[in-house]
């Protein structure tokens, strides 16, 4: 029996090496060696570890699938917080260069100097650049990125797989329609 906390990538390859020395053992049954029901006994056992081990191998790449999923879906939610984080940091950066333009704008007025004078700096843009706030902009374009990056990720992945599984059922209906038995998932019903 294999351990619940066994890692998933593991279980996989541990499934797959299974399934691969499972069908080799059918293939290598001689059917001219021993008595026939001896050999067909061996051959149906085959078949049935054959079949265990692909059952095991499909719900080990499911598991390896979603905890990679879960994975991704963790790392999207730490960025998104790194993200709410920059805002916050924006959002008082942007204050604190309003409070002084203000600050500026109003001593200039009470001086009579005017809104345009050589003392004020040449507009809120120069004033932001110096500030950092587009570093803090540049990196929430870098997170929010990386975002999309995994969550593209994470869609090609499941629509690949759903793709691969609307694959297999169009094989199990024309193999069913061809007369070959088919082995179907019961679904109760409710």
């Amino acid at each position: 029996m294999k351990p619940k906390n066994e890692n998933p990538a593991a279980a996989y390859e541990s499934a797959r090496i299974e399934l691969e020395e499972a069908q080799a053992q059918l293939a290598a049954i001689d059917p001219n060696a021993g008595a026939l029901d001896a050999v067909l006994s061996k051959r149906r056992d085959l078949q049935a570890r054959v079949e265990l081990a692909r059952e095991r191998l499909e719900l080990a790449t499911a598991r390896a699938d979603e905890a990679e999923y879960a994975q991704a879906e963790a790392r999207i939610a730490e960025l998104q917080g790194q993200r709410g984080e920059i805002e916050a940091q924006i959002e008082a950066e942007r204050e604190r260069v309003d409070d002084e333009l203000r600050k500026i704008f109003l001593a200039d007025w009470l001086d009579g100097t005017g809104r345009f004078s050589s003392s004020v700096p040449q507009g809120r843009g120069l004033v932001m650049q110096a500030s950092g706030v587009q570093e803090l902009i540049a990196r929430r374009v870098e997170v929010e990125g990386e975002i999309r990056r995994l969550q593209d990720r994470i869609a090609q992945r499941r629509s690949e797989r759903d793709r691969e599984a609307a694959s297999a059922r169009v094989e199990a209906r024309r193999r069913l329609l061809a007369g070959d038995a088919v082995k179907i998932a019961f679904i109760p019903w409710e």
